[in-house]
């Protein structure tokens, strides 16, 4: 596959009123490993490989009219560099209530920053994320520049669309369009600091249901060393959750059945955890090391996502989507039907 990403073999910059060809490939290369300049070589290959997950999703698609989430990225400006829309972003122009909206649906967020991980699959449906990459293990396929991975846990719930590169593609079969009816009780609803609480009411308010899709879960836990085991039982089918706050730790991961890891500990993970998807009776076991003498183990917090109510309001939901007719940058236009208790 030919990638777009190749640097311009040539040049032409203006200095002191003359103008010189220079190779931008070569001065890039030039500085490789050097003073602390990441290996351009594994850059390339890297935005290669994301760049053909987003060409394999438009082509699924049949547009750019959605947005991506991801489990692992190189910079959170990536969404610009690659031409889609994702919920990560970074911007010395920022609007604080978006940030403040998304972290209080359980994303990861630190500063200007928002992460593109976090939520939950309600947050995936009513912000149209209808695709999501997950890297097998970015930090060894690319062991010289910085990705920062949240997890590596395949996301089963979705469906998947293609594994390419240590790459897996899934496709989000909840998305919603950009626009849809929502019942007008949604109108009053006022997101509170406590996004556990928000997946279970904000969806409620928008379908004016009054369903629990987001449980706690009991689990044993089992110290040995430093290293805590959490045992958990799945009460339904759907997604475990977890809330593993950051106070004060030196990083660290989980591990999950022995087998997928997840990344603890820093600002912009401080989330909504997703621990994989699983069905009833389904044991579950996840790992952390802490070494901290004030830690303590119930502060963690673990939620099993029925993944058969939720998929009935999302069914609804999906009836009053927006049939989208044409679109471009500035505007979409398109029809929605309501009915007479909706907005």
């Amino acid at each position: 596959m030919s990638s777009s990403l190749e640097l311009s073999r040539s040049l032409r910059i203006s200095v002191g009123g003359k103008f010189v060809d220079i190779n931008p490939a070569e001065v890039f290369e030039g500085i490789d490993g050097a003073h602390f300049y990441e290996s351009s070589e594994q850059h390339k290959k890297y935005y290669v490989a994301m760049e053909q997950m987003i060409e394999a999703a438009e082509k699924d698609s049949g547009g750019r009219l959605f947005r991506v989430g991801q489990s692992a990225f190189q910079s959170f400006n990536e969404p610009i560099g690659l031409g889609y829309s994702s919920i990560s972003h970074y911007s010395s122009a920022f609007d604080a209530d978006v940030n403040y909206m998304l972290s209080d649906l359980g994303y990861g967020d630190y500063y200007y920053w928002v992460a593109p991980f976090g939520g939950s699959l309600v947050t995936d449906m009513i912000l149209s994320t209808k695709y999501i990459i997950v890297p097998d293990s970015a930090g060894s396929q690319f062991p010289d520049i910085k990705v920062l991975e949240f997890n590596n846990i395949p996301q089963k719930q979705y469906e998947t669309v293609i594994s390419q590169d240590g790459f897996t593609l899934y496709r989000n079969q909840y998305a919603l369009p950009i626009a849809f009816s929502a019942n007008a009780e949604i109108m009053d609803y006022r997101l509170s600091s406590d996004f556990v609480v928000n997946q279970n009411k904000l969806l409620n308010a928008m379908t004016g249901s009054h369903n629990v899709y987001l449980s706690p879960v009991d689990y044993d836990c089992v110290k040995d060393g430093y290293t805590y085991t959490y045992t958990i039982e799945a009460t339904c089918d759907g997604v475990l959750y977890a809330t593993i706050p950051n106070n004060g730790y030196p990083r660290s991961d989980a591990t999950v059945n022995d087998k997928y890891f997840c990344r603890l500990y820093s600002a912009e993970l401080d989330c909504l955890i997703y621990m994989g998807y699983y069905h009833q009776g389904d044991e579950i076991k996840v790992s952390l090391y802490n070494s901290n003498k004030n830690f303590d183990p119930d502060e963690n917090d673990f939620y099993m996502f029925n993944i058969h109510t939720f998929s009935q309001e999302a069914a609804r939901l999906a009836q009053g989507g927006m049939h989208v007719n044409k679109w471009s940058e500035g505007f979409i236009e398109g029809t929605v039907t309501n009915d007479i208790d909706q907005v």
